[in-house]
């Protein structure tokens, strides 16, 4: 359900950016510049907060600036349709809008209209650790994703990920799967209790 509402929505989005470009050239000059500019800065958020791992703390927040980006995106493909040949560049801004709406753009866009149950929790000092259960679907194994975060005191609204790793049902019971600083030591232990008839699973990774 949350994936048509989010495709009708990103309909609504590039129906809006089609129907601006029969208007651009009548726009002052003042104002497509600034658009552009906008949609270069908002294109590239999702690239920084990549390379960089900085986010903010909200999750609404993050979904929010990932639709910026995206009607960013397509507001430059727009531009880029009014270059000439316009035959050529239309046909490449449609094939380049498509990926789009492939499910690993499209469902993190999904989150805007239905919160996913992130459970969050502290391991000491500035860290703190959020259990993020895996989108499934039919007979798929389900499991989590266990990310460790920086938050610092000063910027409290900011977060850096500096460290993550996965647990499924098939090896230990994910859901239960906790993290901790190990004493004395820059390393995180995430550990995930047995299942029926299993055995627990741990891994240990540095504390970068």
């Amino acid at each position: 359900m949350y994936v048509l509402v989010t495709i009708a929505a990103l309909g609504v989005v590039t129906g809006a950016i089609v129907l601006l470009r029969f208007f651009w050239w009548r726009a002052p000059l003042k104002i497509r510049a600034a658009l552009l500019t906008g949609a270069c800065v908002s294109a590239t958020l999702p690239i920084f907060i990549l390379v960089t791992g900085w986010e903010t703390t909200s999750d609404r927040a993050n979904t929010l600036l990932r639709w910026i980006a995206v009607a960013g995106y397509e507001l430059i493909l727009m531009r880029f349709s009014l270059m000439r040949p316009q035959w050529l560049t239309s046909i490449s801004a449609v094939v380049l809008i498509l990926p789009i709406f492939g499910a690993s753009l499209l469902l993190p866009l999904t989150e805007l209209f239905h919160k996913k149950h992130r459970e969050k929790f502290s391991i000491g000092g500035p860290y703190y650790c959020e259990r993020v259960p895996w989108d499934i679907s039919g007979t798929e194994v389900p499991g989590v994703n266990l990310i460790i975060f920086y938050q610092p005191r000063f910027v409290p609204f900011l977060q850096h990920q500096i460290q993550l790793t996965a647990f499924n049902a098939v090896e230990c019971e994910p859901s239960a799967a906790t993290a901790s600083i190990l004493p004395g030591k820059r390393q995180v232990l995430f550990h995930c209790p047995a299942n029926d008839g299993g055995t627990s699973v741990e891994h240990t990774l540095p504390l970068n």
